[in-house]
């Protein structure tokens, strides 16, 4: 069983082999200056399908100098 390639998000990256099968765990950070938004892993499930959505990595607010 294979899951589809969940993809990057934006500003960050994913780490996990490909093609993704059964118990693949696919692991997602984001860049310096973002924080992760969501799931950091998902794992490929038995049904073909990830265990979650892929995270969004967003903006970290600098505090005002």
């Amino acid at each position: 069983v294979k899951c589809n390639y969940p993809g990057r998000p934006t500003n960050g990256d994913i780490d996990g082999t490909s093609p993704a099968i059964f118990g693949t765990v696919a692991t997602f950070s984001c860049d310096d200056g973002f924080s992760l938004n969501g799931n950091s892993e998902i794992i490929c499930q038995a049904n073909g399908k990830w265990s979650g959505s892929k995270p969004s990595c967003v903006c970290k607010m600098l505090p005002p100098q």
